[in-house]
């Protein structure tokens, strides 16, 4: 698997993705599946360079079983981070953890995948290319902002019921 590297000038109508985990081969493979998607990838600073990224991040690849071996205050750090930037964050998580990834992440700007497999990302992280890049175009917008035309407010709404029925 290659190597993650930053894309130092992600071209303007490609968004940026940062996978955040505690270990190095799972930000490959969350790397690798944000570039099928045709995302540009920025290196996880939170955890290396415990700091935050020099460019803005529109998806945060969080998977949250590795961030709790040991590096949980990098949540808090992601948490400031998606507030003052408003990037999202897709969540990888199971259901023991899913109580506190709802406690700990903003779930307005999260989409959850529980105990999923990583293909199951693929059409979210395609969708919401998709609907960046028409935001963008009509109307000058950033990757992440969200206008009127809310195209996974539906998404959202399962997800939300799906973590409710979870939590019964």
């Amino acid at each position: 698997m290659e190597n993650i590297r930053n894309d130092p000038f992600p071209p303007k109508n490609r968004p940026a993705a940062m996978p955040v985990c505690g270990n190095k081969l799972r930000e490959e493979e969350l790397a690798h599946i944000a570039r099928l998607c045709d995302y540009a990838i920025i290196t996880n600073a939170f955890v290396h360079e415990r700091s935050e990224p020099e460019t803005v991040v529109d998806l945060i690849l969080l998977d949250l079983p590795s961030i709790l071996d040991g590096h949980a205050p990098t949540l808090s750090a992601v948490a400031a981070y998606v507030a003052r930037h408003h990037s999202h964050i897709l969540v990888w998580t199971n259901m023991e953890n899913l109580e506190e990834a709802y406690a700990l992440l903003p779930q307005e700007k999260c989409h959850y995948l529980v105990d999923a497999d990583d293909m199951d990302a693929i059409p979210y992280m395609v969708g919401n290319m998709i609907a960046g890049k028409r935001g963008r175009h009509r109307k000058g917008l950033k990757f992440s902002d969200n206008g009127s035309e809310n195209h996974f407010g539906t998404l959202h709404r399962i997800s939300d019921e799906l973590a409710h029925f979870a939590r019964l």
